[in-house]
């Protein structure tokens, strides 16, 4: 079936780049879920700054920056926020408005009063002095139906289908050398998925061919197709064996878990945009930091969904996230674009 590509596309995804935790003196939650950010929270004068950018991440918002004027402008669902670095003043879809505690600079990071933000794209706060964790609940609905809605129906569509083919690119920038650059193509039909990659690896070109029907994984780099070990951890029987057999509530249920965060993004007549912002501190509680062979990695992820509103059926997977190892931060994007669906005749075994 189908969902057995896309349950490997989005769960290795979803798995792949997941945050590290550090102690935060300060937690943000959005809908129940704990709010990642790569700088702590900090507490101004009462008020609570949080970087601009985790913010916009976690509404589903986008984020502009003016280098010359010093603004920041965070937009989402109609509303347009711009505040100005080290200024009070800001305004709310060009009503000027005041706030106690400016944006401002803090180790390297644009940080925003997350009240002022968050109450501007009209959703609620409040402030929970115990657990020192900032709450805001944000309902918000399209054709009737929630972020968390949809993303299920989603789920529960492109995995019914009886085939697709793909198409995309992932990129990774360490800002040393030129960035590698992967791109990707196959088809997905009756359980088994077959890709095309190349691209330029550190190591040198690659150019390679993939078969699996999740109980073998078949490679074939120009010599011929052999069985391959080394990528048995993306092998759809491992995947089963962490989410079950529910589908798509399973999903649903372990995004949850790793502390997802479901919210719209910009939205057309046509289609849905869905993000999926994921934090990691429930993970790192199956697998701490000093067991993973990585103890000083932090990593995040940002996966956005176009979905068709016609069927629910998703055409667009973006991913942006970026991960840190000794001080050196790589920041990686992807995009995969589904078409052709039920259009694809087979998917043999080499």
């Amino acid at each position: 079936m189908f969902r057995r590509m896309l349950l490997a596309v989005l769960l290795t995804l979803f798995l792949a780049a997941l945050p590290a935790a550090a102690a935060e003196p300060v937690k943000i939650q959005i809908n129940g879920a704990r709010l990642a950010t790569d700088v702590d929270p900090v507490i101004i004068e009462g008020r609570t700054l949080v970087p601009v950018r985790a913010i916009a991440e976690g509404f589903g918002a986008e984020v502009g920056w003016n280098g010359a004027s010093r603004q920041v402008t965070v937009n989402k669902g109609g509303n347009a926020v711009i505040l100005t670095i080290d200024n009070t003043n800001y305004t709310k879809n060009g009503q000027a408005l005041k706030m106690d505690v400016p944006a401002q600079i803090v180790s390297d990071r644009t940080m925003v009063p997350v009240r002022v933000v968050s109450e501007s794209l009209d959703a609620q706060v409040d402030w929970n002095g115990e657990t020192r964790t900032v709450i805001i609940a944000k309902q918000e609905e399209d054709n009737g139906s929630t972020p968390e809605q949809v993303l299920e129906k989603s789920l529960t569509a492109t995995a019914a289908l009886d085939g697709a083919r793909f198409k995309g690119n992932i990129e990774a920038n360490t800002g040393v050398g030129d960035p590698v650059a992967i791109s990707l193509e196959g088809a997905a039909k009756a359980g088994a998925t077959r890709m095309k990659m190349s691209g330029n690896p550190p190591e040198g070109s690659v150019a390679m061919e993939m078969w699996t029907d999740g109980k073998m994984f078949l490679v074939n780099d120009g010599s011929g197709w052999v069985e391959n070990e080394a990528f048995s951890f993306v092998l759809l029987d491992d995947v089963h064996d962490m989410i079950g057999d529910q589908y798509p509530a399973a999903i649903m249920k372990r995004i949850k878990e790793m502390g997802g965060i479901i919210s719209f993004t910009a939205s057309s007549a046509e289609s849905y945009g869905v993000r999926a912002t994921i934090d990691a501190d429930k993970l790192l509680e199956e697998t701490p930091p000093e067991e993973s062979g990585f103890p000083d990695l932090k990593r995040k992820l940002v996966c956005d969904l176009t979905i068709r509103k016609a069927d629910f059926v998703i055409q667009k997977i973006e991913i942006n996230g970026e991960y840190i190892v000794e001080d050196v931060k790589t920041g990686y994007t992807g995009k995969i674009d589904l078409y052709d669906f039920n259009q694809v005749d087979s998917v043999p075994k080499p």
